[in-house]
């Protein structure tokens, strides 16, 4: 008896961190369009490290439902189901896929991973709402969300960007 709690013990004080076995991460195209969603009075600096999903899948997501709430619990945001009673924004960037990185717990820093360089350490750490391998977590269903991303404000904003009231966004 004593070993299993033994086992059990030293399986708890482990810091390994669970490698991920998700599916492939798509290769997003040289140039794409991202979306960063927060709420209207977060504000950032230049140096300040930003996650972002890509536009077209979150208007693909937000095509099937379009509450706030929903979109919100998907991209990890969120747990509760009632509309939030505070206002979000949606800014999205056009930008080249060499500015992103994968937020991979597991994976080594500058790694490529389908065509994206994982992030450093400091910057590829477990976030609320993420599972540390490159998707948000949907904070409802506990599975994967949409494919993430992590960027710089200042190399994001360089084209330019667009700033949208997250409810004209659900429209």
């Amino acid at each position: 008896m004593w070993m299993s709690w033994l086992a059990l013990a030293l399986a708890l004080a482990s810091d390994e961190v669970p490698s991920c076995s998700l599916e492939p991460l798509p290769a997003p195209d040289e140039v794409l369009s991202v979306a960063w969603v927060s709420r209207v009075a977060r504000k950032v600096g230049a140096n300040t490290w930003l996650s972002v999903v890509s536009t077209t899948e979150l208007r693909a997501l937000v095509d099937d439902d379009k509450r706030l709430a929903r979109m919100l619990q998907r991209l990890g945001l969120r747990r509760s189901e009632r509309e939030p009673r505070r206002r979000y924004k949606v800014v999205v960037f056009d930008v080249s896929r060499d500015v992103l990185c994968r937020p991979i717990d597991d994976a080594s820093p500058g790694e490529v991973i389908d065509g994206v360089a994982a992030c450093d350490d400091g910057r590829a750490l477990p976030r609320r709402g993420t599972a540390g391998c490159g998707y948000t977590e949907d904070t409802a269903s506990g599975g994967t969300g949409l494919v993430l991303y992590r960027a710089q404000w200042s190399e994001l904003a360089r084209n330019g960007f667009c700033v949208l009231p997250a409810e004209r966004f659900l429209r």
